[in-house]
């Protein structure tokens, strides 16, 4: 078969710049873990639970240079959405939602998958 090119090496990146981003996803996990205490306790949404934990994930991906790695991460980020479509639908029927929101549901998948094949 054809020889194909190696790809480029991932960008070299500071000690500094990757104790800050450990640093980030630290912050961002605990503040998940504690909104996660404050939705059993009434005091957050589903929704706000879901974009902490988008949070957490894209503090990971800004951290793993790994391509492989990268992917999982996408995955667990995609599942996540499409975990949470299933709320939104409940609430558009439920009439606390609307169809727009749905929408806009829909267009943050959509953006993830093109990074995702971007990746690729």
């Amino acid at each position: 078969g054809a020889l194909r090119a190696a790809e480029p090496a991932p960008p070299a990146r500071s000690e500094r710049a990757t104790k800050l981003l450990k640093e980030r996803l630290d912050i961002l996990t605990s503040m998940l873990e504690q909104s996660k205490r404050q939705q059993q306790a009434g005091m957050k949404s589903a929704e706000e639970i879901m974009n902490a934990q988008m949070s957490v994930y894209s503090a990971q991906l800004d951290l793993t240079m790994d391509k492989a790695e990268r992917m999982k991460i996408y995955v667990k980020m995609l599942d996540e959405l499409k975990r949470f479509e299933g709320e939104i639908k409940k609430a558009v029927g439920g009439g606390t939602a609307t169809p727009n929101d749905l929408l806009q549901h829909r267009l943050r998948e959509i953006d993830l998958e093109l990074s995702m094949e971007q990746e690729k």
